[in-house]
C-alpha cells in the first residue's frame, strides 16, 4: 500500500489528472522520460511485484511502437538505413516514436496506479454531489474488468471441477463448454445490473434532499500537499503554453536553447511525478526511525 493512498482524494484525483494531462501535452524527450519514470515508480509501489508483468507488456510496446513509427513516418534528414525499394529509416522518425510510445506507456501505467488508488468510493464521494449519475457511471467501469474477472475464474473453476472445463478436451467439447461458459457470465452480468439497480432505488437514489456519506476529512497536510501539486502543475503549464519545451523533430531535431523557464519547468515535472515517491520513502524513513527508538 502507498502512503500517497492515505491523502484526501481531492489531492490524489488532482495529481492523477495533472500527471496525465502533461503526460499527453509533454512532447519533450526529457519530460518523456521523467514522466515514464515517475509513472513506473508508482505503479511499482502500488501493485508491487504483480505490476512486473505489465512493465514487462509495456517496455515490449514501447519498442514496438517506436520502431513503427519510421516505418510509416520516413520523414527526416538523417537516415539509419534503407529498406524495400529504397525507403529510408531516419533516425528523427525513430526518436519520434520512442517519445510517442513513452508517452502512451506512461499514460496506461498512471491509469493503472489510479485505478489501484481512486477506488469506487473515492469517486464517489468527489462527485456524488454535483454528478451522482456520472459517479455511479465511473464507479461501474472502475469496477467492471475486476469484478467480471474474478467472477469468470470463478464459474470456470466450478466447471472444471465437475468435469466441464473450456480449455481441455475435443475441440467441439470446448467450444461448447466456452459457449456455456459465456452464457453463464452473460446470465450473471444481468442478474448483477437488475440488483444494483434495486438496490440504488431502494436507497433512493437521484432523490431529491438526499445525502452523501463522507468518510474523508481534508486536513492541513492535505492542503499543503494540495498546493504544492497546484504550483508545479501551473509552472508546468506555462512552460508548455509560451513553448518553452517544444521541441523540433523534422527535419533535423531541434532541443532549441533551454531558457530558465524550461528548467524551472523540468524541476517542477520532475518534483510533480516523484512526490508519491517521495512520500513513500519520507513513510519509510519515519517507520524505520520510530522502530530504532523501541
Amino acid at each position: 500500500m502507498s502512503s500517497f493512498e492515505s491523502f484526501h482524494p481531492l489531492v490524489t484525483f488532482f495529481f492523477f489528472a495533472s500527471v496525465i494531462v502533461l503526460g499527453v501535452c509533454f512532447l519533450n524527450p526529457l519530460f518523456s522520460a521523467v514522466g515514464l519514470l515517475g509513472a513506473a515508480l508508482m505503479h511499482l509501489r502500488t501493485r508491487g511485484k504483480e505490476g512486473l508483468r505489465l512493465l514487462g507488456g509495456m517496455a515490449i510496446a514501447f519498442v514496438v511502437l517506436s520502431l513503427l513509427n519510421p516505418l510509416f513516418n520516413p520523414a527526416g534528414d538523417t537516415v539509419l538505413f534503407t529498406y524495400g525499394p529504397n525507403r529510408p529509416f531516419t533516425l528523427q522518425s525513430l526518436v519520434f516514436g520512442m517519445v510517442t510510445a513513452a508517452m502512451f506507456v506512461t499514460v496506461i501505467l498512471w491509469f493503472s496506479s489510479f485505478n489501484a488508488i481512486m477506488t469506487g468510493e473515492k469517486i464517489t464521494y468527489l462527485f456524488g454531489r454535483m454528478a451522482p449519475s456520472l459517479s455511479l457511471t465511473l464507479t461501474m467501469v472502475l469496477r467492471l474488468v475486476p469484478t467480471y474477472r474474478r467472477k469468470l475464474r470463478s464459474i470456470m473453476d466450478a466447471r472444471a471441477g465437475i468435469g466441464k472445463s473450456g480449455a481441455t478436451g475435443p475441440l467441439t467439447s470446448r467450444v461448447r463448454n466456452g459457449g456455456a461458459l459465456l452464457s453463464l457470465l452473460a446470465t450473471w452480468a444481468f442478474e448483477s445490473a437488475l440488483v444494483t439497480a434495486d438496490s440504488m432505488r431502494s436507497r433512493g437514489f437521484g432523490l431529491a434532499g438526499r445525502t452523501c456519506f463522507a468518510a474523508y476529512r481534508f486536513t492541513l497536510r492535505d492542503g499543503v500537499l494540495l498546493a504544492i501539486e497546484m504550483l508545479l502543475t501551473a509552472l508546468c503549464a506555462v512552460a508548455l503554453m509560451t513553448g518553452a519545451t517544444a521541441v523540433e523533430y523534422f527535419p533535423v531535431i531541434s532541443l532549441g536553447c533551454p531558457t530558465v523557464l524550461f528548467w524551472l519547468a523540468l524541476l517542477s515535472y520532475v518534483s510533480l511525478v516523484l512526490i508519491p515517491t517521495f512520500i513513500d520513502c519520507w513513510e519509510h524513513i519515519l517507520w524505520r526511525f520510530s522502530l530504532s527508538r523501541i
